[in-house]
């Protein structure tokens, strides 16, 4: 799993209940134009009337907010009712031919309005709140690794990303560094290579949670998992290595903490539908066991 960790402060960030309170008007009006009400950027529907689980650009959560039948009755009373008048007037008044008369009634009223009523109702969500979600339903934050993997560093600098999908719920089609969630039997795996003492002093005095050794652990794991690259040495593990372990134990490696260097944490920013306290390794290519590419 690849966190999308947006740059946030080292300090935790606000809370949703101290938000400012957003506008009624400015949410419905944004919803009115099918963009996100809370950074009026993202687009809010997938598909015809499908709202998105999550912003894709923010990521705020959008799955709450259901319209169900109501825009559709809008549009039935709209179209159905109200422009039935309208459309005996204009026969009587203009007798126009009978393909001019259908076409005019497909563009007008099935077009037109059902955009007009059942597409811009279905995005114009009345949340005058902001994070208001968030608060009902706030994800818990996660501890979590990511790695920034460096080659060529004096010559032709490259980092390695991977793009999510675009059917991730979260932060869809956003180019992310490798990096999850710490798992529990991350603390237990042996380091064939410790981490360097600056390193892990100042992963112990900055960041509490998980020890050192497993944060260092889980990002080894995550850049196994993702990118199928190995921070590790040649050596047997002296015990069956953990379910998630399994694959890169069978490649005839234990991990090796000892080309990480802890840069910095980011901790994603409320009103996202997945939240993680992320502590980021700089890594150097030359260090991966085998060919990078």
């Amino acid at each position: 799993m690849i966190p999308d960790l947006s740059p946030a402060s080292a300090a935790p960030a606000a809370d949703p209940a101290a938000l400012p309170e957003r506008s009624l008007g400015q949410a419905l009006r944004r919803g009115w134009f099918l963009r996100c009400p809370d950074c009026g950027r993202g687009r809010m529907l997938e598909g015809y009337v499908k709202v998105r689980d999550a912003c894709p650009d923010c990521g705020a959560e959008l799955h709450h907010q259901r319209a169900d039948d109501g825009p559709s009755y809008l549009t039935i009373l709209i179209v159905g009712h109200l422009m039935a008048p309208v459309m005996l007037w204009a026969y009587a008044a203009f007798r126009p031919e009978p393909w001019v008369f259908a076409a005019t009634l497909v563009t007008t009223s099935v077009g037109g309005q059902a955009d007009a009523w059942l597409r811009r109702p279905r995005g114009a969500r009345s949340v005058s709140e902001p994070g208001a979600d968030a608060k009902a339903e706030a994800p818990p934050i996660r501890d979590a690794a990511t790695v920034v993997l460096l080659r060529d560093a004096a010559t032709a600098p490259a980092l390695l990303m991977g793009q999510r999908g675009a059917a991730a719920a979260f932060m869809p089609m956003k180019f992310v560094f490798p990096g999850g969630a710490v798992d529990p039997g991350d603390a237990a795996v042996p380091l064939a290579g410790p981490l360097a003492p600056a390193c892990r002093a100042r992963l112990a005095a900055e960041c509490e949670g998980p020890a050192p050794e497993a944060l260092a652990a889980a990002a080894v794991r995550e850049l196994w998992e993702e990118a199928g690259l190995i921070l590790g040495q040649p050596g047997a593990w002296p015990f069956t290595a953990p379910a998630d372990w399994q694959g890169f134990a069978a490649t005839g490696h234990l991990p090796s903490a000892a080309g990480l260097e802890f840069v910095f944490r980011a901790i994603t920013p409320p009103g996202r539908p997945r939240r993680f306290d992320a502590r980021f390794f700089l890594a150097d290519a030359a260090a991966i066991a085998g060919d990078p590419d």
